[in-house]
This record gives structure tokens, C-alpha cells and sequence, in this order.
């Protein structure tokens, strides 16, 4: 039974820390285009999450969405009230939301890595570092198989993708660069899971070990 609870609330701990990590990154999508925007020149009207309602600034905080019709399913919105004359800076605003998710992924990548953390530190770490699959999904979903960011939530065209392509990069460039980002990152991710397993493996081993010989 104690067995039995023990599972039950690590398992629990574990969808709440994929939760609130998918809710990080979330926002570092949305504020990755909000700030962008802002320092390319434009300005930043809000960011909207689900149902549409307004998370930023907090002076608005739960104003409703201003276009609702245009809602459409979409996991969130940034709105602008001013853009950047150059096609390249709202191409590299488009690019930025999942980009900048991209990069925490990686730095997320590095962590685990370089700094080989233990206990929840690195399973938080293995939890963000998958999130490459926002740059993933948003290019590959809607451009190859015609369904949204999240399969059925999100945006329903490529938008790391058109906005690479706006900055100068051709289509075919970008695809093959995403997908060789993130396969680098998935077996990055499947070797560290092994290497972490076999070494905790051999350290269960070992207190075995220490066990029979008392």
C-alpha cells in the first residue's frame, strides 16, 4: 500500500511539473513575440491565453480578447498595435515565439549535461528540454500534414516557418535545419535518459552490495 502511494504521488508531482513547465514555455512563446515586437520597432498591445483573455500587461490583466471571432482554438494570442515597417523584423517576430522556446530547450539540453543534476532538478530539466517540439510541431504540423501547432490547438499555419522565410531563408533550408535541430536534441535526450538509468542502475547496485555485505 505504502508502495502503492508512493507512486500515485510521484506520479501526480510529475503531471503538475509538466503543467507548469508547459505553462513556461507558453509564455516565453508569447512574450518571445511581445518583446520582439517592442524591439523591433513595433509595440506590443498584450498577450492572450485561453479562453482569450488578456495575461499581459497586468493593468489589463483579464480583459477579454479583442477580436474573438478570429479565437479559433488557438493555445494564445499576442497582439500588436504597431508594427515594424521591414518585412525581415516581423519576419524575425514571427520566428521568435518558438524560437525562443527552442533556446531554452537547449540551454535546458546543456544543463543536464554540463551540470548533471539529481532528483527533481533533472527530471524539471529532461521535462523542458523536450520542448523543442514547439518548434517542431508548429513547422512540421501545419506545412506538412495541414493540422495545427498542437495537432488540434494552435495556430493553423507554420509560423516559425513563414517568419524564417520572411527574414530571407529558403523554405526547403529551414525544414531541414529544424528537423536536424531536433533530432540532435532527441537523441541528446535519449542518451542522457540511458546514460542516467544505467548509472542509476549501477549505484543501486552497489548499495545492494553494501547491504549483504553487513
Amino acid at each position: 500500500m505504502r508502495n502503492l502511494l508512493r507512486f500515485l504521488g510521484t506520479s501526480f508531482l510529475l503531471l503538475l511539473a509538466v503543467i507548469v513547465i508547459f505553462g513556461i514555455n507558453f509564455l516565453v512563446h508569447e512574450f518571445g513575440h511581445c518583446i520582439t515586437m517592442d524591439l523591433a520597432g513595433g509595440k506590443c498591445e498584450g498577450v492572450y491565453a485561453p479562453p482569450g483573455v488578456k495575461l499581459w500587461p497586468l493593468d489589463g490583466l483579464g480583459d477579454p480578447y479583442p477580436y474573438p471571432e478570429d479565437w479559433d482554438n488557438s493555445m494564445g494570442r499576442t497582439v500588436y498595435d504597431e508594427v515594424p515597417p521591414m518585412q525581415k523584423a516581423r519576419g524575425f517576430v514571427s520566428f521568435a515565439g518558438s524560437g525562443s522556446t527552442a533556446l531554452l530547450s537547449f540551454v535546458a539540453m546543456l544543463a543536464l549535461w554540463i551540470l548533471e543534476p539529481r532528483g527533481w532538478g533533472r527530471t524539471l530539466l529532461m521535462i523542458e528540454a523536450l520542448f523543442f517540439g514547439d518548434l517542431l510541431f508548429y513547422t512540421i504540423l501545419p506545412e506538412w500534414f495541414g493540422l495545427r501547432h498542437l495537432f488540434l490547438w494552435g495556430g493553423d499555419y507554420p509560423e516559425p516557418l513563414e517568419g524564417a522565410v520572411s527574414m530571407g531563408f529558403e523554405r526547403e533550408d529551414v525544414i531541414a535545419t529544424v528537423l536536424a535541430f531536433s533530432a540532435a536534441m532527441f537523441l541528446a535526450w535519449l542518451g542522457y535518459a540511458l546514460r542516467s538509468w544505467m548509472m542509476s542502475r549501477v549505484a543501486g547496485q552497489g548499495r545492494n552490495q553494501v547491504k549483504s555485505g553487513r
